[in-house]
């Protein structure tokens, strides 16, 4: 295997990413079977689903609900990117 580091500007659509899209498309053949558990408006899976219903998801579950609801083994890949809280601390240590 081997693994090369590639910098690229950050994005809330992670998916979108040059590497990363490059990356997924490197895999991704006609006619699998993508789910997308937090798509947002991603367009690479084949069945979406994100919690904000102002999104293109074709489904706006609780991911775990969505994934439990899916049959077993029907997924040829899975992207799985989870929404990250982001922070800003003004110097105090969490816990102090």
């Amino acid at each position: 295997m081997i693994i090369n580091k590639k910098w690229s500007m950050p994005n809330s659509e992670t998916f979108s990413i040059k590497p990363i899209r490059e990356l997924i498309d490197k895999y991704r053949e006609e006619g699998m079977v993508i789910v997308d558990p937090f798509a947002r408006n991603s367009d690479i899976g084949t069945i979406t689903n994100d919690l904000d219903p102002d999104t293109k998801a074709m489904y706006h579950k609780d991911a775990t609900d969505f994934l439990r609801g899916l049959k077993d083994n029907m997924a040829d890949m899975v992207l799985y990117e989870p929404p990250v809280l982001y922070c800003r601390c003004s110097g105090s240590t969490i816990g102090s």
